[in-house]
């Protein structure tokens, strides 16, 4: 279980150093003299200059655009001014030659005259700081296409995660491995287990790591299975009419199977988000609370013969079901005399906590906010699963163990996992 979590820790400090150094730098200064940093993370050419693009060209785009309506109020106060001026000629054309009214219309000329003069100046620095900012935004339009021009080795193309909230659908295809959960004697079947969720994925925290949180709901189903071709067991000696009987058990093609159902709530932590125009990767470290729904049991099939060995007579007896000596009867379901049934009783936790790992990658479809996501899934789980035992009655077998679900009957699945992530932004 350390090694586990020790791998894992390591998994995710390499993705988190992988993630930082994909960060890099750009520094440059606007027309005004102030330094600008942008921050962006290593891709293709395309993806640097729109990274930069968003945060210097729009930037310069929007101030010139103000600049522009700067000077459509300014010209629309000098077309007005102008209008005035034109409108108090025409009146000292009508009016009469009293000198007070004219001295009165030439000092409000004069000073609409000295009102289009400023009007003129103001308008003429606007113009001429909309021509400095056009030749800047030209500038650094002519740089990056430049810098597009520039050959970009293969190998330097990386991904560029976005800050977006995902929805996602995922199932999952995998193989049991029994491990330890299954008796030494017996043989392990190969068996399949199976998962599906719907999850919620937030955008990523920060600019410089690409991390987010998930959580969702979902559905778990796999069996554990093994088989015992043949086996003789020596059970506990008991007193049998006064005298000292050794049982003898045959065992003859016992199998064993249990299918176990979960409702999961998968809570994780997501490396890598996905990008709507190229293939990305992700990795994903989680917990998984879950819990067993439905009744299971084990169900079981199989033969056992038992024989009696007596030490003072020096005599094995069979085939005497009076005495409890039979041959080949049911294992899991015998009623033959104080036996009474070899019925095995199956106590699956309520409850459980999964440890998941997941490494895969995202593939969009092109133009679409909905990408593919296909991955490499393992679980572990990190409480016990459960156990079996014999009813009271078999006191003749106590020191014997079924054959699944021992040592708590922890299992390692690993499966395929494919998904849709529907990107919300």
């Amino acid at each position: 279980m350390k090694k586990l979590f020790l791998t894992l820790f390591a998994i995710v400090l390499f993705a988190s150093a992988w993630a930082q150094s994909q960060r890099s730098t750009l520094r440059g200064k606007t027309k005004d003299g102030k330094t600008l940093t942008v921050q962006y993370y290593q891709g293709t050419v395309e993806d640097r200059i729109e990274s930069v693009k968003y945060q210097l060209v729009d930037e310069l785009q929007a101030e010139i655009k103000n600049l522009k309506n700067n000077i459509k109020d300014l010209q629309n106060r000098l077309d007005a001014t102008n209008k005035e001026v034109n409108q108090l000629n025409k009146q000292m054309e009508r009016s009469s030659a009293r000198q007070d009214d004219m001295s009165a219309l030439n000092q409000q000329i004069a000073e609409k005259t000295e009102e289009i003069a400023q009007l003129s100046s103001q308008l003429d620095g606007l113009v001429n700081e909309l021509n400095q900012a056009q030749e800047e935004n030209n500038r650094i339009q002519a740089q990056l296409d430049s810098i597009k021009a520039l050959p970009v080795p293969k190998s330097h193309k990386k991904d560029i995660s976005e800050k977006t909230p995902v929805i996602g659908v995922e199932a999952g295809l995998g193989a049991v491995l029994l491990g330890k959960s299954v008796n030494e004697l017996w043989a392990k079947n190969i068996t399949t287990g199976m998962q599906v969720a719907v999850y919620y994925g937030t955008a990523s925290f920060s600019e410089s790591l690409p991390i987010s949180f998930e959580a969702g709901v979902g559905f778990r189903r796999f069996s554990m299975a093994a088989h015992l071709s043949r086996c003789e067991y020596d059970g506990d000696s008991f007193i049998d009419y006064g005298y000292l009987c050794n049982p003898i058990y045959t065992f003859n093609d016992l199998t064993e199977k249990v299918t176990l159902n979960y409702l999961d709530i998968p809570i994780r932590i997501c490396i890598g988000q996905p990008v709507k125009d190229h293939v990305s990767v992700y990795a994903k470290l989680g917990i998984t609370p879950s819990l067993n729904i439905g009744t299971p049991a084990l169900v079981g099939s199989g033969t056992y013969s038992m024989k009696g060995y007596y030490k003072d007579w020096n005599v094995t007896l069979e085939n005497i079901e009076e005495l409890g000596f039979v041959s080949n009867h049911d294992f899991y379901t015998d009623n033959t005399n104080d036996l009474e049934g070899i019925n095995v009783e199956t106590d699956i936790n309520k409850f459980n906590l999964w440890a998941n790992l997941v490494v895969g990658a995202y593939m969009p479809f092109k133009n679409t906010p909905v990408l593919l996501n296909i991955g490499f899934k393992l679980d572990y789980p990190l409480l016990k699963v459960g156990e079996t035992s014999f009813k009271d009655n078999t006191k003749h077998l106590s020191k014997w163990h079924t054959g699944l679900l021992q040592n708590g009957g922890r299992v390692w699945i690993p499966s395929f996992e494919i998904g849709i992530v529907y990107t919300l932004k």
